[in-house]
C-alpha cells in the first residue's frame, strides 16, 4: 500500500480544498480509478457529490454517495463512492481520506490524504505523515501549485 499527502495549500476554506479534490476526482476517473473518498460528515459528501453533478457532460464522472437509494445507484458499480463509513463497498483501489475521516486503509493499493492549506489541517496531515511512516509505508507529497500537483518527496 503507498501513502499520497495531497496538499491543496492555496485552499484555506472547505469549499475551496472540495473544489481541488474534484479536479483530482476528475483525473483519477480518467485514469480508470475506482475511488472511495471518506468524509468526516455526510454534509461534506453531500457537497462533494454536488460539486460533481455541477461539472460540465464531458467530463462528467459517475458517483454516489452512501444515503443515495442502493436500487438506483448500486455501490458496486460507483467508481466515485462519497462515504463517512469504514468499509470498501464498491471495491476501489484508491482510498482519499479528508481530515477528520475514519483512518481505516486495509483494503486499498492507495491512500490519498486530502488536505488543506490551513495551519490546523497542515498540523494533523504532519502527525498522520509519522504515523504512517513509523508503520513502514512509503509516502508521497505532492502540493498544488497555480493549480498543478508537483510531487515534492
Amino acid at each position: 500500500m503507498r501513502f499520497s499527502f495531497y496538499l491543496a495549500e492555496e485552499a484555506t476554506t472547505p469549499g475551496g480544498v472540495d473544489q481541488q479534490l474534484v479536479n483530482l476526482l476528475h483525473k483519477l476517473y480518467a485514469l480508470g480509478q475506482r475511488v472511495i473518498v471518506r468524509c468526516p460528515d455526510v454534509s461534506r459528501a453531500e457537497r462533494l457529490s454536488g460539486f460533481l453533478w455541477k461539472t460540465p457532460t464531458v467530463s462528467f464522472a459517475p458517483h454516489a454517495t452512501e444515503h443515495e437509494d442502493e436500487t438506483l445507484f448500486p455501490r458496486a458499480e460507483q467508481p466515485i463512492y462519497f462515504t463517512t463509513e469504514g468499509g470498501n463497498p464498491s471495491q476501489a483501489t484508491v482510498l482519499i481520506r479528508l481530515m477528520g475521516s475514519t483512518s481505516e486503509t486495509e483494503e486499498f493499493n492507495e491512500v490519498i490524504e486530502f488536505f488543506g492549506g490551513l495551519e490546523a489541517e497542515k498540523a494533523m496531515a504532519r502527525t498522520r505523515w509519522k504515523e504512517v511512516k513509523n508503520a513502514g509505508y512509503d509516502c508521497r507529497l505532492f502540493i498544488q501549485n497555480a493549480g498543478r500537483w508537483t510531487l515534492k518527496t
